[in-house]
């Protein structure tokens, strides 16, 4: 975006190095911003070769007297300085770029990719410097990199979203006010839990807590790796931190086009009231079902608490989940969860996540089990006791959420 410049008239500039050389005040902004991503100062060179205008760089603040001058010092500080064609593809494209905006009163601007080229933090850093730097100018941007994204979002700066994505030769856009994009990246919860890497997804799957992230990631990577259909391609895991967060994040990526499932523990269906509800919003449960819904919550609900051994009656997702139930009452839990599935919304009918692949017999201690288990599953899977995927379990329990997130008549999206 900021080519070499030949037989350049600077008393009538009509191009970006032109516009920079000429004004101090738009060169020096220029520079401090650029140093502050790469370390380095961009400055124009038009001494290397005579009637050029080029950027080259230095690790010294240049002085507009020597940068305008022809006398030795310039010289010197020339040849102590890195040549365009010495430094990355990277440093060019990020210098360019900024160049290009900081040269021009530009009323909009467009940018395709701008992340190209570059390392995840300094595409990070300019979406912040981009943002700030468009006041209330117009800047358009195609972008594969949350980190970009979310380098803009801490800008401050009105930012807004727009989706597109073509599947089964169907093209659609879905858009996300920054207002609302804002509010929802300010929960600490939400923030730390990578949602807008959920952007640039095929779908994504949120569970419960870390383990259940990593958990459900591990079987899905078995799956894939050994060409199972059942294994979901292109998917990222992420962690809600809590079941209460979980619909606030499936809710956010189905309202852009994502197709997003929540996978919870059984005792979900403790959560009554506002929480349900909310769960139900988010996987946009038509209205005339959610209060039907709700009465079968209560009823499985007690039901499970009445087969509970403890004084809190809560150890039903540690016993066996459903399994504990009479055959009239099981059935109808079974028809409560296969219809939340119907929706997106998966629960685990053993009751948690540490009740997977029993077999192994891997003691279910919260703060324990997941290396355990992982350690139990082996890492070589070349190994007699690696445990590769089978019919059933855990295995089946991840196909089925693969069945609804490419089916193309999936319900609950918006």
């Amino acid at each position: 975006m900021l080519p070499n410049e030949n037989n350049v008239n600077l008393t009538n500039p009509n191009s970006p190095l032109a516009f920079l050389f000429i004004d101090d005040e738009r060169r020096i902004e220029f520079q401090e911003t650029v140093f502050s991503g790469i370390g380095h100062y961009p400055y124009i060179d038009r001494v290397s070769k005579y009637g050029t205008l080029k950027l080259a760089f230095s690790t010294e603040k240049p002085s507009s007297e020597i940068e305008r001058g022809t006398d030795t010092k310039l010289i010197d500080f020339v040849k102590l300085s890195k040549k365009r064609g010495d430094v990355s593809d990277g440093f060019n494209a990020y210098v360019g770029m900024l160049g290009a905006i900081y040269a021009t009163d530009f009323k909009c601007l467009f940018i395709d990719e701008p992340e190209a080229f570059l390392h995840p933090s300094l595409a990070r850093t300019l979406g912040k410097q981009i943002a700030l730097k468009g006041g209330e100018q117009q800047i358009y941007i195609a972008s594969h990199s949350a980190e970009f994204l979310m380098g803009a979002i801490e800008s401050g700066r009105p930012v807004r979203i727009i989706r597109l994505q073509y599947q089964d030769e169907i093209g659609s856009a879905c858009l996300l006010d920054g207002g609302e994009l804002r509010e929802f990246m300010q929960n600490p919860l939400l923030r730390s839990a990578d949602v807008l890497s959920g952007l640039f997804a095929k779908s994504v799957i949120v569970g419960e807590a870390d383990t259940d992230r990593a958990f459900y990631q591990e079987i899905n990577t078995r799956l894939l790796s050994k060409r199972d259909p059942r294994g979901i391609e292109n998917a990222v895991f992420l962690n809600a931190q809590n079941k209460q967060t979980v619909p606030k994040i499936v809710g956010m990526l189905r309202k852009m086009g994502v197709p997003a499932i929540g996978i919870v523990d059984l005792d979900i269906f403790a959560e009554g009231g506002a929480v349900w509800t909310t769960q139900m919003g988010a996987i946009a449960m038509p209205a005339a079902m959610t209060e039907s819904l709700a009465s079968e919550r209560r009823t499985t609900l007690q039901n499970l608490k009445s087969q509970s051994s403890d004084s809190e009656k809560k150890d039903y997702k540690r016993r066996g989940g459903i399994t504990l139930l009479e055959e009239s009452d099981r059935e109808a839990a079974e028809s409560l969860i296969d219809r939340l599935a119907e929706y997106g919304l998966f629960i685990v009918r053993n009751g948690e996540v540490e009740s997977w692949l029993p077999s192994l017999n891997v003691p279910r201690e919260k703060n324990k089990w997941l290396g355990q288990i992982f350690e139990t599953m082996g890492s070589n899977p070349e190994a007699e006791e690696y445990v590769s995927p089978s019919e059933g379990d855990v295995w089946d329990f991840i196909g089925s959420c693969n069945t609804w997130l490419t089916n193309p008549a999936r319900k609950g999206m918006r």
